[in-house]
């Protein structure tokens, strides 16, 4: 994970493609891309609902497989978010 940031049991780790994955630490994204040496890097962070991850991938050329998109589908678009 980014320096000072720690993957709780709480956490949702989406893996996207092969080579990025995202984790949802409540309304907290953060992105990671894997490097040629199998280390991983921060690429994204930022605070927002489950179609801000979409709208990020969509604007970096990430193209989530189909379970990702599955995993994304489930989760609710935020923390204390309710759908009518």
């Amino acid at each position: 994970m980014a320096k000072g940031k720690e993957v709780t049991d709480t956490d949702i780790r989406v893996d996207l493609d092969t080579k990025t994955r995202a984790f949802r630490t409540g309304s907290r994204w953060i992105v990671q891309k894997r490097r040629p040496n199998g280390s991983w890097d921060m690429v994204a962070d930022w605070v927002g609902g489950r179609r801000s991850l979409l709208q990020w991938c969509e604007a970096n050329g990430v193209y989530p497989s189909r379970t990702a998109e599955a995993q994304l589908a489930a989760l609710p678009e935020g923390v204390g978010f309710r759908e009518r």
